[in-house]
């Protein structure tokens, strides 16, 4: 544990997306990281331009996945911007699904088996935009949107000009919902970041072996994602997270 507290990281924002339910537009987010609320509502991303084929095998969340990582990914490169996916429960309707169908007895569409995986909507999302670059799928329980970061500022050092995160997540389905141990929305974001240059505004992301609990109360009641989307999208100078013993300590740098 003591060698977390010599972990500080600095990025910077190149482009970035997100939606929720009743949330879409920068104009949106804006509105609501002034007074922040569990995002609810129905969702319609739209992802014509993802080949038919593709957009047939992902859920929902899925698409709101693609979606957003789309558009934090125009103009730049597949073949040399690596992409990390977040995600705590993945799609974990498709992975409930199956076990119902395999539990009466009826076969498990290899199909839906390939997309209920972790990786699933990554891999689709290679296949379908030609991804060549590192992919990689993580999950790491409560800091899993800020463990996210941590992999795509080490893709940074690891001489990549650029690198893609992209969040997401929704409530447990069914059976599922009594593990929940957070608040949870269906929303996604992504953002394209570059490593942070000298005098410019940035960010910062330290990480400590124990700390204090969230200081920010406004958005204490909002799941760990969308706590990291407001302050990347507020003026709050600190946001400050304590999950499973270790602390995040995200900063916004003027110069």
């Amino acid at each position: 544990m003591g060698l977390l507290s010599h972990v500080f990281l600095s990025f910077s924002i190149n482009a970035q997306s997100a939606l929720a339910g009743g949330i879409s537009s920068y104009a949106q987010w804006r509105r609501w990281s002034e007074a922040p609320w569990l995002p609810q509502g129905d969702l319609d991303p739209q992802i014509s331009s993802f080949p038919a084929m593709h957009r047939r095998r992902l859920s929902r969340v899925g698409k709101l996945a693609v979606a957003v990582a789309t558009e934090a990914s125009a103009g730049a490169d597949p073949a040399t911007l690596p992409i990390v996916w977040a995600s705590r429960y993945g799609d974990a309707q498709r992975s409930l699904d199956m076990i119902g169908t395999h539990a009466n007895g009826d076969p498990i569409s290899p199909t839906a088996f390939t997309v209920s995986v972790h990786n699933g909507i990554g891999a689709q999302y290679s296949i379908a935009r030609g991804v060549t670059q590192n992919a990689s799928s993580m999950s790491a329980g409560l800091s899993t949107p800020a463990a996210g970061m941590l992999e795509a500022v080490a893709l940074l050092a690891d001489g990549h000009d650029q690198a893609l995160l992209v969040h997401y997540d929704a409530p447990l389905p069914g059976a599922y919902e009594q593990f929940q141990d957070s608040s949870m929305a269906e929303y996604a974001w992504a953002v394209r970041i570059s490593g942070a240059k000298r005098g410019e505004p940035h960010f910062t992301l330290q990480i400590q072996p124990d700390e204090t609990a969230i200081k920010n109360g406004v958005v204490s009641r909002l799941p760990p994602g969308l706590q990291i989307l407001w302050f990347l999208l507020s003026d709050t100078h600190t946001l400050t997270q304590r999950h499973h013993q270790c602390t995040w300590i995200w900063s916004r740098e003027h110069a």
